[in-house]
């Protein structure tokens, strides 16, 4: 593998993980739907994962990436949730009502209470598309889209009652782009990279061959690191 390629400049990127692809400690709360273990789009994502480690892009030394593990594989439904009051700017996102509460684990205890007590239904249904994979000089992801404007709905309906029950603004989903993620690019690379410029060729003639997305009941989850998602409560 190439040495000497400079780390990415993304700050988020270093809070979840150092320059070797190890996932460093990063708390908080989101809400997702697993990908379904071994339907299509799983599939994809692993090939895909797998696939870049045979390349030398995501080994052990330099990696290019870190790789999620296949079980952390996910659609983000609700991206607004909290993060550990310890990270820079997170503290002044925490709710009033949270005021007496310092610990993820904590907001968490007190999100769950809230979410039995509001009995919010999921996404029904909730059937999501490919849109396209990103564009892998800077990210490893899939974009996701709503299957059609019932399943768009049902998506903004949740996203706006979670918003109400724990008076936290997630962002228009005019303005967010749902996405299934692989891994993070850690070092960068040229523009016109061909060893690169190859592999997003075939990773998109990979994708096109898979159109629906397969997920899980949806579920508010405390998360460590990103290689693990432990689910609290499900919207059933």
């Amino acid at each position: 593998m190439p040495a000497g390629k400079p780390l990415v400049e993304t700050t988020k990127t270093w809070q979840k993980w150092d320059p070797a692809g190890r996932a460093r400690r990063f708390r908080g709360t989101t809400f997702v739907s697993q990908v379904v273990r071994g339907s299509q789009f799983y599939e994809l994502e692993k090939a895909i994962s797998d696939d870049l480690v045979k390349e030398g892009l995501a080994r052990t030394d330099n990696p290019d990436f870190a790789l999620m593990h296949p079980d952390t594989y996910h659609m983000t439904l609700y991206e607004a949730g909290l993060l550990d009051r310890e990270i820079p700017g997170e503290s002044e996102r925490w709710p009033d009502w949270l005021d007496e509460v310092q610990t993820v684990a904590e907001s968490a205890r007190c999100i769950v209470d809230r979410l039995r007590e509001s009995d919010i239904q999921p996404p029904r249904p909730l059937r999501m598309k490919v849109d396209h994979l990103a564009d892998i000089r800077y990210e490893m992801r899939f974009d996701l889209k709503p299957a059609d404007d019932e399943v768009l709905a049902e998506l903004q309906r949740f996203r706006d009652e979670i918003d109400e029950l724990l008076g936290i603004q997630a962002r228009p989903l005019d303005s967010y782009a749902f996405h299934s993620g692989i891994g993070y690019r850690l070092r960068q690379v040229d523009s016109d990279d061909p060893q690169v410029a190859a592999l997003q060729r075939k990773y998109d003639v990979w994708a096109s061959q898979v159109d629906d997305v397969e997920l899980e009941t949806p579920a508010f989850c405390l998360f460590e690191n990103m290689q693990g998602f432990a689910p609290l409560s499900y919207f059933e």
